[in-house]
């Protein structure tokens, strides 16, 4: 199989604090393989079957591993749209800082839940609330320092779902609910109008997960994809393979290299410039687990000449179709 390698140029012009932020979506990551697999695709009997059992249960294919990798390609597209989602709606995570629901300011994480409505009644999906430190990452207790209340939600705590999990019906008071509804969730986007619904002391919770990382072996096994990496440095890939289409199985990424040039003083001052290979290792500190995002809080040590000269934070967010790295650089 030919290899392929994801090249990342990150260009830093400001010499104090930089958020750089880059999201690498599967489909762009393509190889050609020698040796094709045979092409997927569901008897139309089934497929009828599995398009109304996904209307009404949106977590069917993280419930079925490996559900999704009987369809065609055309078979999923077609899936997607009967949703009523395009195919960015269908990949996307909705993610709502508690600034932004003032209702749920000061309460208790753990009396919050996110439900929708299929099939005429309300359903939970998986969500998560993420606190968030003083740094502006996932907070991992004894790393950094908590921007608000432990267990209580802040201004910049966040709210996760997916938005695929969202819902066309619309709640009304002759549903069955068990709790009370803090906000009505909408979403409007290409003349598309969706629903979910915050709730607060309801007993009932997804137990489905659309991201699995185990943070000792460094792998991660997802609805759409999974990968390995070396457990002491997060970077270096050991395998990347897809769980759709033809060349689910194979390994489709070899590497990611990633470059970051700034100029530290000033816009005059020499360029430097740092490669992921020689210059950067990428050790993992801690995991925040979660059914929407894993995020992995790294230590980005920069080594010139084999000596440590000074650390970069960042934090690597595991969706189910997803990776997204987000790197504070502080240069005094």
């Amino acid at each position: 199989m030919h290899k392929t390698t994801a090249v990342v140029l990150l260009n830093a012009h400001k010499p104090s604090t930089n958020f750089l932020k880059l999201f690498t979506l599967l489909c762009f990551l393509i190889t050609t393989s020698i040796s094709h697999s045979a092409t997927p695709k569901l008897s139309d009997d089934d497929y009828q079957t599995l398009l109304e059992k996904l209307k009404q249960t949106p977590t069917l294919f993280a419930d079925n591993e490996g559900l999704i990798g009987k369809l065609s390609s055309k078979q999923l597209d077609n899936a997607i749209t009967s949703l009523g989602l395009s195919h960015y709606s269908f990949l996307h995570p909705v993610i709502i800082k508690g600034s932004e629901i003032p209702a749920m300011i000061k309460g208790n994480i753990a009396d919050y839940s996110i439900m929708v409505v299929r099939g005429g009644r309300l359903l939970p999906v998986p969500f998560q609330i993420d606190e968030i430190s003083k740094e502006g990452f996932v907070y991992l207790e004894g790393e950094g320092e908590l921007d608000g209340e432990h267990g209580i939600i802040d201004e910049n705590d966040e709210l996760l779902f997916m938005y695929r999990d969202t819902s066309i019906e619309r709640y009304n008071k002759d549903m069955a609910l068990d709790g009370e509804i803090v906000k009505e969730l909408e979403f409007n986007r290409i003349n598309e109008q969706r629903f979910a619904y915050l709730i607060k002391n309801s007993k009932s919770r997804s137990s489905s997960r659309y991201v699995s990382y185990d943070p000792v072996t460094s792998t991660a096994k997802n609805t759409f994809y999974g990968f390995k990496t070396q457990p002491d440095n997060f970077l270096m890939f050991e395998d990347f393979y897809a769980n759709v289409g033809d060349e689910q199985g194979h390994r489709v990424l070899d590497s990611v290299f990633a470059v970051i040039e700034t100029r530290v003083l000033s816009k005059y001052s020499p360029k430097i410039h740092l490669n992921t290979f020689e210059d950067i290792k990428a050790v993992p500190l801690g995991t925040i687990d979660g059914p929407v995002r894993n995020a992995v809080i790294i230590s980005l040590n920069v080594v010139v000449a084999n000596i440590t000269v000074f650390k970069i934070r960042a934090q690597m967010d595991i969706f189910d179709q997803m990776l997204g790295f987000n790197a504070k650089i502080t240069i005094p």
